[in-house]
């Protein structure tokens, strides 16, 4: 700012504006009409009261800096917020994820441009540049879009990932340590990498491919695609799997899990409840306590142990495909009750003979039901023709094992349960004969009865004496 100092005493008639203006331009002051405008309210406050004046005759204005660009984040995609903070009271989960998904369509941010300032000037006259507005630190990288509006859209299904300055979102999630507290529970839609262990009670989800290259403690893990864990899976926390494709894992310790395809395990099951879809590898590894549920060929290396730990082996099961048998039989029960119901009725309209607009609608009707029902049904059959050649394969399978089976280990085949009272030794080939019953081949050895090495435990048969039932009955 510019002061103007009169001081006390001054002659009043010599105070002019084209004075003061002459002595500010002396100055240096740059003369404006708002500078005039100031001078002469100065000389008519000085005349109204003579004395000691100072008073501020020009300010400078100020420059107008420029506004950054930036990414205005949608709360729900925001990297900075912390996911599992609570400000209601509720109990704070400390397991929530920290992974930020985003789903094709989603407007995770709004995008605003930088934009110019303006320049101030001084009372010198002289131009006090301002700031320009910088652009954004953050771009959009791959999987974004950034729209006229500002808005910026994920273009397809991913996780969102902010490195050096670029936001993508990519369908392969890679998690550099471990899943634990630093990530919470992790539920993505496309493949993720764990690049170490998953710790106790975390959950790991995903609709593709899971890879985890270290140790899974007692973790639940839900895999759409293919499962890969050389390290294997061990915990005194039990720890649960279900595996839509195939998988590879290193060891199996207290496990309980589904494989709906195949399944190659390089160690030792131990004390687990498995159940594999597809084929089951194992040749050098060890089935220890718990429960195998096998639907086609298997090769196991050694099944029982020296303990003589309780194990057992189901062969030729096919749970997945038993329960949506038992699903599809009942759902084409019901098609073809209601394909008889409207039959009937449509029958019952037709001998009717009636001809009236009602009785036309009601025919078309009925015409156009029967036909989606004969479609399902349709559908249905195909499906459970599909299943039968499933069931029939499965009946076929066979079971390898290398090495070793030891006492205790029980094998069963649909209803009939055998345990095991000696040590056997391998290779050996489970086999089903004409009838159904168990054969074992063991090398090239003719195959045998599996009654020649274990005993029935199961089902008990009822006595075929009347007489002898109605006693034990009494």
């Amino acid at each position: 700012s510019a002061e103007l100092h009169i001081p006390d005493g001054f002659d009043v008639s010599n105070l002019t504006v084209a004075l003061l203006r002459t002595i500010a331009a002396d100055s240096h002051l740059h003369i404006t009409p708002e500078v005039e405008h100031r001078l002469a309210e100065i000389i008519e406050d000085y005349k109204a009261a003579p004395r000691n004046l100072v008073a501020v005759c020009a300010t400078a204005t100020e420059p107008v800096h420029g506004a950054d660009g930036g990414w205005v984040w949608e709360p729900a995609f925001d990297p900075a917020t912390t996911v599992h903070s609570s400000d209601d009271g509720r109990p704070v989960d400390h397991h929530a994820s920290h992974i930020r998904n985003a789903a094709a369509g989603d407007v995770i941010a709004r995008f605003t441009s930088p934009r110019d300032g303006v320049d101030g000037l001084s009372v010198t006259g002289h131009v006090i540049p301002a700031r320009p507005g910088h652009a954004s630190f953050l771009k959009a990288g791959a999987g974004l879009n950034t729209r006229i509006d500002g808005s910026i859209v994920v273009l397809e299904d991913g996780v969102i990932n902010v490195s050096a300055g670029v936001v993508s979102v990519t369908s392969i999630l890679e998690i550099k340590d471990c899943v634990d507290f630093n990530t919470g529970h992790v539920d993505f839609h496309g493949d993720i990498v764990v690049r170490n262990s998953i710790r106790d009670a975390f959950l790991v989800r995903a609709t593709g491919n899971i890879t985890i290259n270290g140790p899974v403690e007692g973790a639940t893990i839900v895999c759409g695609g293919i499962f890969t864990c050389p390290r294997g899976i061990a915990s005194a926390r039990r720890a649960k799997l279900l595996v839509d494709g195939n998988a590879t894992v290193g060891y199996l310790r207290n496990v309980g899990a589904i494989f709906k395809g195949d399944l190659a395990c390089h160690g030792e099951v131990e004390h687990s409840d498995i159940s594999v879809g597809g084929e089951f590898h194992c040749e050098r590894g060890r089935i220890i306590g718990g429960t195998l549920v096998l639907s086609g060929n298997a090769t196991i290396g050694t099944i029982g142990s020296s303990a003589w730990a309780p194990t057992l082996v189901c062969v030729g099961v096919l749970p997945f495909v038993a329960m949506e048998w038992k699903h599809l039989t009942q759902e084409s029960m019901r098609v073809h009750k209601e394909i008889a119901q409207k039959s009937k009725a449509l029958f019952e309209l037709e001998a009717s003979g009636k001809d009236d607009a009602r009785a036309r609608e009601q025919l078309t009707e009925f015409q156009y039901e029967l036909s989606e029902l004969n479609h399902q049904a349709a559908q249905i059959d195909t499906r459970l023709e599909a299943f039968k050649t499933e069931m029939q394969k499965a009946r076929a399978a066979e079971l390898k094992v290398a090495k070793l089976i030891y006492p205790k280990v029980r094998i069963k085949c649909g209803t009939s349960i055998y345990e095991f009272d000696r040590e056997l030794k391998g290779p050996l080939r489970f086999l089903l004969d004409e009838h159904g019953m168990i054969q074992i081949k063991i090398a090239s050895q003719e195959p045998q009865p599996i009654t020649d090495f274990a005993h029935s435990v199961g089902p008990k048969v009822p006595s075929a004496h009347p007489a002898h039932h109605e006693h034990k009955a009494a």
